[in-house]
């Protein structure tokens, strides 16, 4: 059995919250912080894998950035990648300190744009020992504007322009974090990024003492994506499905 524990620290002088997922046995323990997609809490992804690796002897750190959930911070629901970086810097500080964990052993895991802004403290923090990441994205503004083409300058200016309105008036805009077609959003439902098919049967395979389950996915742009799970949600193949935190679930739920 592991325990829980709530959790608080500081980053940039605000309250971060946090559970810390704690093995059952005595003495010290290598120890993971989590760090998930774009806009989510303590509670979705970096929770689940928090957990996991908890039940495999580390002492695990999910918690909300600033900004979002529990934590302090405003705007609400702001979206900083560089804020990100710095919680995850305090992270690392407050999980060092810990009498659980041996700070010798520290690795960061990210899921989804988690793991680009676990990629930016791993560059710079000797701390880390080890970096793993489930589904990665690594925002790259070159790529970035190849896919937005013609929208990718106007929407800049409109976000500067948003700002702007926020440092004089205090009150903050907001669009959709996902959506789908071509209105404002922050990303894109279906498609390219998230819309596919199950090309290939699952597969089962045991990895020490618990199953994985190997989906291939036939993207909607031609793509495919390979990616490992615990459970199969009931999937099968054929099944149109989407790619949510680096998990494959049902399109249409």
């Amino acid at each position: 059995m592991i325990r829980t524990e709530k959790v608080t620290f500081t980053s940039n002088g605000e309250t971060i919250v946090g559970t810390l997922y704690l093995p059952e046995a005595s003495g010290k323990h290598p120890a993971v912080v989590t760090d998930g997609p774009l806009t989510s809490v303590k509670e979705q992804a970096t929770g689940n894998h928090a957990r996991a690796m908890a039940e495999r002897g580390f002492v695990a750190l999910a918690f909300d950035h600033r900004f979002f959930g529990e934590s302090g911070g405003s705007p609400r629901q702001y979206e900083s990648p560089s804020a990100k970086i710095e919680d995850l810097h305090a992270a690392l500080d407050f999980v060092a300190k810990r009498p659980e964990v041996d700070d010798d052993r520290v690795a960061v895991l990210g899921v989804c744009a988690g793991a680009g802004y676990a990629a930016g403290v791993v560059a710079t923090d000797p701390r880390v020992r080890a970096f793993g990441t489930v589904a990665g994205f690594f925002h790259d503004a070159v790529q970035q504007r190849s896919w937005m083409g013609e929208r990718f300058d106007p929407a800049l200016a409109e976000a500067a322009a948003a700002k702007q309105r926020y440092a004089e008036t205090g009150v903050a805009e907001t669009i959709p974090a996902v959506g789908k077609g071509d209105g404002r959003k922050a990303a894109t439902i279906g498609g390219a990024v998230a819309g596919g098919a199950i090309g290939h049967h699952v597969e089962k395979e045991h990895r020490g003492n618990y199953a994985s389950f190997r989906f291939v996915v036939e993207m909607d742009d031609g793509r495919t994506y390979v990616t490992e799970q615990g459970d199969t949600n009931g999937l099968r193949r054929g099944d149109r499905v989407a790619v949510e935190g680096g998990e494959v679930v049902p399109l249409y739920r």
